[in-house]
């Protein structure tokens, strides 16, 4: 492979810079630092809970607790599905600035992020000044991304920023095979991608870096090769390099990707794609490229359709009128360039891609059938974010191959000779080569401002922010609980630390197997509920809910928050023949209402941190007393009596513990997470591994002194020469200039 062209650092710092103010300026509706503006959609701030919680902790405690308490029946902090308390791009702008102003930051940040991967693939590709910056600024203001992020999706969007990186990365471990860099840059960008929240992308990103490594696997046969009637060779070196990549990735992933994938069976409401997934016409699919409208509606989802990516008329020019210009030129062709293998590649996983996200992709359709796991992957209109990503860099290439068969930057040089001939060549060159780049940069703008904007901040709901507010200053109990019909005003009570029962999305954390009590407690309805309309308030009232005077009012003068004094209380016992007769009476009426509250004793006295919750705790009875925590009995909890272990039991999927009877104890239960905590091990050792391996470590086994020779013998002896060559050289039939040396210079 030739080498990359040097670039000086002026003109990196130039290109750079311009990507990031036009991603900035794409992202400008998130540029208002109120506070009290938060996110448009339905699910943007549940969605972002787990960086306000991270933040709120930080801040008030001083440290980030294992267990999210406040939502449902609690959840873990860290390796929750939805979370992205581990990101550093997501989390750290909300621990520095606060939430929501951190997300917004974040936000912010994922354009350029987008931006700045897009100009390294093209770098990575050997790209010109034109196709580096038409691939970097398309990448940082093409509709998907932007789509997902405004709809309140801002995970799905987020993580959209890192796909570039990722393929860069893979083409990189190809290209710089005698750079190590490449290899934790992988593993680096799929982590950060499987740490942003929602692990979609993961797959086919993980399917696109494989890819792309793969297709190098066979070279063609040197002399310097084993004679063979075969004219290509398999290529070791690509092959421990792919492997390489994988293993640091895994090793690197560990810390939620263990816990995540040991407890899938845990996670509630996350239902499989039914079928080849939702149809949709190719040609209203392939249309949407080209149109900053929404050409094309489902009913549902329709922001996954939305991949706006540029304008029609430079669809046109790009791929149509460059390569016909391109041809006509005088002088050698470039064909499909050095980067063919990437355009077969990108073929290839545009077809694939593209009929995945119209639902009419066979292979998928039989996986969806036959692998349950890969129909997690629902809603599959999501992955034509890949046909925008690859329209985008066949537009580059198209660019690329013109911008170096006229070679403006080296024509810009000659200007200055005297001879009228050359002068005029010259001249014509750069001429081209600058309408090239104005009409990408017009492109850019036109995209970039006339893409269809869903929303972007809107106030926050200071009625519920108040009244939440109001409850929690009331309610003297350590755990307050509050129910309202929905759950897309969750700021306010991560906030004011005010647990909100109700949430009712596809992520339901649930409960080991019931070890007594066969119901569900965990839909349990708590003290306190915010009825907004007249039937709830009517439901909720005939069952024992009445407002409360002095808390605030609502728009129709009604006091906002509600309260019965008579349900199940956080902290609650019951007596162990009355919880087994509970669990063979009917069916209660309705499932939130699941317990007879006067069979129960509340208890007001406990200790309690998030994830850790203690008492002394008394039985007087000659029976059984069961002591029940509404906290969900997600792996990862115990329980100790007395400081020492004892039986943990599931509730109707609540924690609990069984009291003897005439007993005084105490009981302390925690959640220990040791999931969690064995994949930070694997991650820390492979972070370590990563750092020893990027810096050559291996080196200075060479600089030891030599064993003593009682002790030589047991060291094995070196392969002959002939063996093949060790994980990162090469033999001699390629033993060419390395691009990596010039890209480290620059």
């Amino acid at each position: 492979m030739k080498q990359l062209p040097p670039l000086k650092f002026r003109q990196i710092v130039l290109e750079l810079a311009l990507i990031a103010v036009i991603a900035i300026y794409g992202m400008r509706e998130y540029i208002n630092f109120d506070e009290n503006m938060t996110f448009n959609g339905n699910e943007a701030q549940w969605l972002t809970s787990s960086a306000q919680y991270v933040a709120e902790s930080w801040k008030n405690l001083g440290y980030v607790p294992l267990w999210q308490p406040y939502l449902s029946r609690g959840e873990p902090t860290i390796d929750s599905p939805f979370s992205f308390a581990l990101n550093p791009f997501q989390t750290l702008p909300s621990v520095l600035f606060g939430y929501p102003n951190g997300v917004k930051v974040s936000i912010i940040l994922s354009a350029i992020i987008a931006g700045w991967g897009g100009w390294y693939l093209g770098r990575v590709l050997g790209f010109g000044t034109a196709g580096r910056l038409l691939l970097g600024l398309l990448f940082a203001v093409k509709g998907p991304q932007h789509a997902a992020i405004t709809r309140g999706y801002i995970q799905l969007g987020m993580t959209q920023a890192y796909l570039p990186w990722v393929v860069a990365s893979a083409i990189a471990v190809i290209k710089f095979r005698h750079q190590r860099y490449p290899i934790v840059m992988v593993a680096f960008w799929i982590t950060i991608l499987f740490l942003g929240g929602n692990i979609y992308y993961t797959l086919p990103a993980l399917v696109m870096a494989v890819l792309i490594m793969s297709a190098y696997l066979m070279r063609r046969r040197t002399p310097d090769d084993p004679p063979h009637w075969i004219p290509f060779v398999f290529d070791k070196v690509v092959w421990q390099r792919l492997l390489l990549s994988l293993a640091f990735t895994v090793g690197l992933a560990a810390v939620t990707f263990l816990p995540i994938f040991l407890n899938s069976g845990y996670i509630g409401r996350h239902a499989t794609e039914q079928g080849w997934g939702a149809f949709a016409p190719l040609t209203a699919v392939l249309a949407q490229l080209f149109s900053p409208q929404s050409v094309f509606d489902t009913g549902v989802w329709n922001e996954n359709y939305y991949i706006y990516t540029m304008p029609i008329w430079f669809a046109f020019i790009v791929f149509i009128l460059l390569p016909v210009l391109e041809r006509a030129l005088p002088g050698e062709r470039r064909a499909l360039g050095e980067n063919w293998r990437i355009w077969v590649i990108g073929i290839f996983a545009f077809v694939f891609f593209t009929t995945w996200g119209s639902g009419i992709n066979a292979i998928i359709g039989w996986m969806y059938e036959n692998l349950p796991l890969i129909g997690r992957w629902r809603n599959v209109n999501r992955m034509l974010t890949v046909t925008s990503f690859w329209t985008a860099v066949f537009a580059a290439l198209w660019v690329d191959l013109l911008w170096k068969r006229i070679d403006p930057e080296s024509h810009y040089k000659r200007l200055s000779t005297g001879v009228f001939r050359d002068w005029a060549r010259a001249a014509v060159s750069v001429a081209i080569g600058g309408v090239v780049i104005l009409l990408s940069l017009i492109a850019v703008w036109e995209t970039v401002s006339g893409r269809l904007l869903y929303g972007s901040v809107v106030p926050e709901s200071q009625m519920l922010k108040s009244c939440i507010s109001w409850i929690q200053e009331y309610d003297d109990d350590q755990m307050v609980a509050a129910w309202t019909l929905d759950y897309f005003t969750v700021n306010s009570f991560v906030r004011e630390g005010v647990r909100m029962t109700n949430i009712n999305a596809d992520y339901d954390p649930l409960g080991v197997a019931p070890t007594i009590f066969d119901g569900d407690l965990s839909e349990a309805m708590p003290e306190w509920i915010i009825p907004y309309f007249e039937g709830e308030q009517q439901y909720w009232g005939e069952r024992g809910w009445q407002p409360i005077e002095g808390s605030p009012t609502m728009g129709d003068g009604q006091s906002c928050a509600w309260r019965n004094p008579n349900t199940l209380g956080y902290v609650f016992t019951i007596p162990y023949n009355d919880l087994l007769f509970a669990s063979t009476a009917p069916a209660p009426e309705d499932v939130r209402l699941p317990l007879d509250p006067s069979l129960t004793q509340t208890v007001t006295e406990y200790d309690w941190q998030p994830g850790k919750i203690s008492m002394s705790i008394n039985n007087p009875t000659d029976e059984r007393v069961v002591l029940v925590v509404q906290d969900v009995a997600w792996p990862g909890w115990v329980v100790r009596v007395d400081d020492s272990p004892a039986r943990l039991e599931s509730v109707g999927q609540l924690i609990g513990y069984v009291l003897p009877p005439n007993s005084s104890q105490n009981v302390e239960f925690e959640f220990t997470a040791p999931t969690l905590r064995f994949g930070a091990v694997v991650s820390v050792l492979t972070l370590i591994a990563m750092l020893l391996f990027l810096f050559r470590a291996d080196r200075l086994l060479n600089r030891l002194p030599p064993l003593p020779p009682a002790l030589q013998r047991f060291v094995p002896k070196p392969p002959p020469a002939s063996v093949d060559p060790p994980l990162l050289t090469n033999n001699g039939a390629h033993q060419e200039a390395d691009e990596e040396n010039i890209t480290e210079q620059n």
